[in-house]
């Protein structure tokens, strides 16, 4: 005997490919009704749910402040009748209390609130609502896309509410109270972490498995450690190595930073003119060669004098090198033929 079959199995006659496996096959479409009526049913049932929750919270946060109105004005009743039989009393600490009930009973009523140590709410939360409201940015603070209104600044993403770049880049770094999200991503530890990670990327492209950051941070930052450590042994080595070949140690040494930016505590004051007023003038610095050496009698260096192409001593305008110095008579001479030039 056969069993009778328990589903309805539709065979094809035309048995193609696509037929023999057709996973709608034998599907009735009207069901599909009874699923969308179901969950219509359920939407239905949530939706007056929670209507019912709202009008149940809205009836409790009505009667919780006609309690509060009730007891505030009990409270004033009494004061008034404490006022009326000692009116010789402070009536500033009355009206400080008053203030400090008012607004401890309106701190009831704000709901679900993160406050800061300040008392600045950054972030409240709604009972009727799933969403969450964030204050990201203090309200007497300059927005960023404000801080520069050029068509060239730095790109603001609003739906991030970030800007990477820095707004003003041309400005002192000093002086900028808002560099970009970038900054923080370049100070600190954020570039040593960035290291980190791109030393395990060439470790395990290397085929070297046991630097992990994730799996194993603590073996990868000493085995980062190591290796630092082992370049800067290298670049020491090179660098001994070329000194010893070489030589230059001692130009290695620099002299003490008031010698190189030249700065003393010495005070000079100058005039108007650029005379010297109060202090002590700098000394001129000298060269590496011979100055103010006076040869053969002259009062003159060699080359403080200058004619037709030839240097000379300014003291007898002898234009001979290592010669005498003649005084007056060298400049009566020089200036007699100099007159005969311009006559001729």
């Amino acid at each position: 005997n056969k069993c009778v079959e328990d589903e309805i199995v539709k065979h094809h006659e035309t048995g193609s490919f696509d037929a023999k496996r057709d996973r709608w096959k034998g599907y009735d479409t009207s069901k599909y009704k009874d699923i969308i009526n179901f969950h219509q049913k359920v939407e239905e049932a949530r939706r007056k749910k929670k209507a019912k929750e709202l009008d149940e919270q809205m009836r409790r946060k009505a009667a919780k402040k006609k309690e509060r109105l009730l007891r505030r004005q009990k409270k004033r009743a009494q004061k008034k009748a404490k006022r009326e039989a000692n009116p010789d009393a402070d009536s500033d600490s009355d009206s400080d209390s008053d203030s400090d009930s008012d607004s401890d009973d309106e701190e009831g009523e704000s709901g679900d609130e993160l406050k800061d140590d300040v008392g600045e709410v950054i972030q409240k939360r709604d009972a009727r609502t799933r969403t969450t409201v964030r204050n990201l940015r203090i309200r007497e603070d300059t927005a960023k896309y404000l801080l520069n209104l050029s068509t060239k600044s730095a790109h603001y993403d609003p739906k991030t509410r970030s800007m990477r770049a820095n707004p003003h880049p041309e400005k002192d770094p000093s002086e900028l109270t808002y560099a970009g999200d970038n900054f923080v991503r370049m100070s600190g530890d954020a570039q040593k972490i960035k290291k980190l990670q791109l030393f395990a990327f060439a470790k395990n492209d290397d085929g070297d498995s046991d630097v992990h950051l994730q799996a194993a941070p603590s073996q990868a930052e000493l085995h980062f450690q190591s290796e630092q450590k082992r370049r800067m042994q290298q670049v020491n080595n090179l660098r001994r190595s070329v000194l010893d070949k070489y030589g230059g140690v001692k130009h290695l040494k620099a002299p003490a930073k008031e010698l190189l930016l030249n700065q003393s505590e010495n005070y000079v004051e100058y005039d108007e003119d650029g005379h010297l007023i109060k202090g002590k003038e700098p000394a001129i610095p000298k060269s590496k060669y011979i100055e103010d050496v006076y040869d053969n009698n002259h009062t003159a260096v060699w080359g403080s004098y200058w004619r037709d192409g030839n240097w000379g001593y300014m003291c007898c305008h002898s234009t001979v090198r290592n010669s005498y110095c003649t005084g007056a008579t060298g400049l009566a001479i020089s200036n007699g033929e100099k007159r005969k030039r311009i006559t001729n």
